[in-house]
Parts: C-alpha cells; structure tokens; sequence
C-alpha cells in the first residue's frame, strides 16, 4: 500500500508522515484512490530527486488526473518530466499539465507519447535556447492541429 511504498521511498520518518498526509489529503479532496496517489508521489520523488516537489504535487496530480481520467501514474511521471526538463515548478505545474493534455486531447496523443515528446524537447535543457524552444512547442502546435482538424 501507499505506506510501505512512501517509507521505503524516503527513509525518512518525518518526511514519510508528511508524504503521507498530503497524499490522503489529495485522494480525499479529489476522491482518488490513496495508494495510487502515493506511488505517484514516490515516482515524483524517485524520477526528480525532489522531495518537496514531489509532496506538493499529489493535489496537482490528482485533481488532473480527476479532470482528464488519465492515470495517476501516467500524469505522475509526466509531472516528473516537466519538472526534471524544463523545470516547472509547483507554482505552474497545473497550468502547464493542463495545456499539455490539452494539446494532447486536441491530437489525439496519450500521456505516454506526450511523456515521450516532452522528454525529447528536453534536451535543450542546458542550452540557452531551451525556454524559446519549449513555448515555441506550445505556441505552434495548437495552430498545426487545429489546421489539420
């Protein structure tokens, strides 16, 4: 369950009952299944390294994964990839979760291939043009779908 997998996750008794808290409070606020919500929030922590990152995101996560039925784990790990390649933040986590589905639903592309595509637009990371290149990824391909729609 969500226990076994958060403690062995952090190692940690303080940060394993904080995990835990905001985990529980995600899944009953967004009425999700616990233990998915804290696997997600270990996958978080595993893929980025980042403890807080990963603990505040559980609400995010959840409340996506409530609005779009994606999975938990599928929009965990694409949170991980926002956050690892272009370092998005708590703060613009949902807004840019939300255009990435969006973006996706308009293409007809899972949350894996979306993963996929985001994890190759982040190797730019370290190169100066990185940012411009990821809003030139948001900013163009909603015109080329709705072209080809």
């Amino acid at each position: 369950g969500m226990a076994a997998g958060v403690k062995l996750g952090t190692g940690n008794a303080g940060d394993f009952r904080d995990m835990m808290l905001d985990g529980s409070n995600a899944a009953q606020k967004w009425g999700k299944d616990v233990d998915e919500i804290g696997a997600a929030m270990n996958r978080v922590r595993k893929e980025t390294g980042d403890l807080d990152f990963a603990m505040k995101s559980a609400d995010t996560i959840a409340m996506a994964a409530r609005a779009s039925h994606e999975s938990i784990d599928g929009l965990g790990g694409l949170a991980a990839t926002l956050h690892k390649s272009f370092s998005v933040t708590n703060d613009t986590l949902g807004d840019t979760l939300a255009t990435v589905l969006s973006l996706g639903n308009k293409g007809g592309v899972s949350v894996a291939e979306l993963t996929a595509g985001v994890t190759r637009f982040g190797t730019f990371v370290g190169s100066p043009l990185y940012l411009f290149r990821l809003r030139q990824f948001f900013v163009t391909i909603p015109r080329d779908l709705d072209v080809a729609s």
